[in-house]
């Protein structure tokens, strides 16, 4: 299979690990299969059905991001797939087939739905209700049904901890990624997926209402602005915890100095 180094730059904040993409901003880069693992864990974990809101905030981040333009024009359809393109090799997700509505080589179900219904929304300038199936592995099939035509997405509600100027900002040498065949990103040999941390914070937004579990000994904090979020913030980092606690990665910790050195490496 040809493998080549992918154009993704990024760029890395030395102080605090957070990894930034010149159109898309600050971005989480997730290992394909963690992902689907945490996705399982915090959706039972909020005892709410979430995929739905999950693809309606993915899509709304994208639409904000204004990354793709509507057909217009005489070289407009030729503008809009070049766009595409670039979108499906940056995020990873699975590459977009607009004439007939599908995902093949679909990374995670849900992000294949909200690129596709972004793409084809914008394509056609117009809204739809989406239904998706999975005839196949790794290939979503979308039906759509034409809706009425709602206002642009607004910007969403930042949390506390994520609000604020970005730090100094440095070239990452650590994160090279390879690109193959159907738009996918791979490290070190692993399927990888390009998160916008804004996207997933838009989601967990949505999520405040079902977040109704109780405060356990182990979290707890004293900063005012955090009371809101305790309960969100407590289950997603409990759900990040069991997926790296139900992983089969192997894992040696000799003492709680061990830590110190693991956490590094994956930062880096």
């Amino acid at each position: 299979m040809k493998v080549i180094k992918s154009s993704l730059e990024l760029t890395l904040s030395p102080e605090t690990g957070r990894l930034l993409h010149p159109i898309l901003g600050e971005i989480m880069v997730w290992k394909q299969h963690e992902f689907h693992a945490w996705w399982n864990i915090f959706e039972s974990m909020m005892n709410h059905p979430l995929s739905r809101m999950l693809i309606n905030a993915f899509v709304d981040s994208l639409e904000i991001k204004n990354l793709l333009s509507p057909k217009r024009g005489l070289f407009g359809n030729k503008k809009f797939l070049s766009q595409l393109k670039g979108i499906t090799e940056t995020l990873g997700w699975g590459d977009v087939q607009l004439q007939t509505y599908s995902v093949s080589n679909s990374a995670h179900p849900l992000l294949s739905v909200a690129l596709a219904q972004y793409a084809l929304e914008t394509y056609h300038i117009q809204r739809y209700k989406v239904r998706w199936t999975e005839p196949r592995i790794q290939t979503v099939q979308l039906e759509v049904e034409p809706s009425n035509q709602l206002p642009s997405p607004k910007a969403h509600n930042k949390f506390p901890w994520s609000d604020g100027p970005l730090p100094s900002q440095g070239k990452s040498p650590g994160v090279e990624f390879e690109s193959r065949n159907s738009n996918e990103l791979r490290i070190e040999g692993e399927r990888v997926i390009v998160i916008p941390t804004r996207a997933i914070e838009r989601f967990l937004m949505t999520c405040l209402p079902y977040a109704k579990r109780e405060i356990v000994d182990w979290f707890n904090h004293e900063i005012d602005s955090f009371s809101e979020y305790e309960i969100l913030l407590q289950t997603f980092v409990e759900s990040v915890s069991e997926m790296f606690l139900h992983s089969e990665r192997p894992v040696y910790i000799i003492d709680q100095s061990s830590w110190t050195s693991y956490i590094d490496h994956y930062l880096t």
